[in-house]
């Protein structure tokens, strides 16, 4: 048996159907503490792998963010230009989408943490 490399995360059974995938996201600053991102997939265990591997390229990416750390507000404009870059939102949805945010959304939710949601 050889070992996994560290950081490409784990998957275990927790029912039939049923699987726990777990990527490491590294350690807290402030504490100290490892950080992880747990969820579960049902189907086969290649359905498991498949979204490891979608999960461990969002976090080599910088999509996975710590909850903790981040606002509201750095989340909706990291979010909106993410969904332009991969041409998810076209232009016109997009500047109608920026207004929201910046008018409506920032101004109410803004301060924020994405945990205190």
């Amino acid at each position: 048996m050889s070992r996994q490399d560290y950081g490409s995360g784990s998957i275990s059974e927790r029912s039939p159907g049923r699987w726990l995938v777990t990527i490491e996201l590294g350690r807290d600053p402030r504490t100290g503490r490892r950080q992880r991102r747990r969820f579960t997939v049902r189907g086969t265990r290649r359905d498991a792998q498949k979204a490891l591997r979608q999960a461990l390229q969002e976090r080599d990416r910088g999509a996975v963010t710590r909850a903790g750390e981040t606002r509201v507000a750095e989340w909706l404009v990291a979010w909106l230009e993410r969904h332009r870059a991969e041409g998810h939102v076209g232009p016109k949805s997009y500047d109608r989408y920026r207004v929201i945010i910046a008018r409506h959304l920032i101004p109410a939710l803004g301060r924020l943490r994405l945990k205190d949601l």
